[in-house]
């Protein structure tokens, strides 16, 4: 963890830029505009009343991460190894919106495989170097509109692994990589690599209820905001919405539950930050033997809506081009809580 590096978010440092021009790139390449017109299409919205309530798309990852370190159990048991870790890097620049955009990548390409039983395999963690070498200028910081673009359709993903062929060693975090692409842009060789494995679906959330149906139908919702967190959790993950961040984050969680609302007031939402194990405090999910991943926190909706769904920098990345299977997976499982 970089404290130097929190600090400077904390003191006002922006990695998340404004980007009029590729906000409305980005809308002309979107099939659809935002989820709901997903979910007029598709039929896809509901009523709210729902038999659970706890949406956990983030235990797919788990599982995945689980089953390349050779780690069997439930899903539970997974999330309370110490062994699994599935967003383990610290940034060490400005680079939080290729760590918003990879974990998303991560989560679409987990559930691919472990929710739709797609014939696809795991392998590694996604890149996040590529991703930040798209961001289209020298300086840090960068766009969610440009880099959900990079990883859709003008480049695509990257293991966390080494490409002997194109000199590239992208098995350690290593930001330097797309910190010096920046003013260049990442190079045509590498990007042509990158284009063989897409994300097939970027939506933006424009709204509450969009954002709710998005967990619902089992994906996440992350991207760019203002919020910010106490480094504190309570027993339960629960953290105080408390100054502000220009920052990138992901959502891997939404609880609706009765008990969480009696206790709480409201809903709640879980982001991971891309700090490392930046904050402490209880993991454990209500109620629940599941524990959220170290870094990241339950907070209140009506902060999150407020604070991220309204600042209209919210996606979903859905769908991907992964990796073909070169063995067998165990699926049968629901990784959505």
């Amino acid at each position: 963890m970089s404290e130097a590096i929190i600090h400077a978010y904390m003191s006002g440092f922006s990695g998340t830029i404004d980007d009029p021009a590729a906000d409305e790139w980005l809308n002309d390449q979107l099939e659809f505009q935002n989820y709901g017109e997903v979910c007029d299409k598709f039929g896809l919205w509901t009523d709210g009343e729902v038999e659970d309530g706890l949406y956990l798309p983030y235990l797919a990852v788990v599982k995945a991460e689980g089953e390349r370190l050779g780690i069997s159990g439930t899903l539970a048991e997974l999330s309370r190894d110490e062994r699994i870790n599935p967003w383990p890097e610290s940034q060490t620049t400005g680079d939080c919106v290729s760590h918003w955009c990879r974990n998303a990548c991560d989560i679409a390409r987990a559930l691919d495989i472990y929710a739709k039983g797609e014939f696809e395999e795991w392998r590694v963690r996604t890149a996040t170097e590529p991703i930040y070498g798209a961001r289209g200028h020298a300086g840090q910081g960068a766009n969610c509109s440009k880099l959900a673009g990079f990883v859709s359709v003008q480049g695509g993903m990257m293991l966390r692994k080494n490409y002997s062929d194109l000199k590239l060693d992208l098995s350690r975090y290593n930001a330097s990589i797309g910190d010096q692409w920046g003013r260049s842009g990442v190079p045509e060789a590498v990007k042509s690599e990158a284009k063989k494995h897409q994300i097939i679906n970027v939506t933006r959330i424009t709204d509450a209820e969009q954002f709710r149906q998005a967990y619902r139908n089992g994906l996440a919702v992350g991207g760019c905001s203002d919020i910010a967190f106490s480094r504190s959790r309570d027993a339960n993950g629960y953290s105080r919405v408390s100054g502000s961040w220009n920052h990138a984050m992901q959502g891997i969680g939404y609880d609706e539950r009765e008990v969480v609302k009696e206790k709480y007031g409201e809903r709640l939402v879980c982001e991971v930050n891309s700090w490392g194990k930046w904050n402490s405090g209880g993991r454990r999910i209500l109620g629940t033997e599941i524990d959220i991943p170290h870094g990241s926190c339950w907070v209140k909706e009506s902060d999150y809506l407020r604070r991220k769904v309204n600042g209209g920098g919210c996606f979903v990345l859905a769908g991907a081009q992964g990796w073909e299977m070169t063995r067998l997976v165990s699926l049968g499982f629901s990784p959505l809580g």
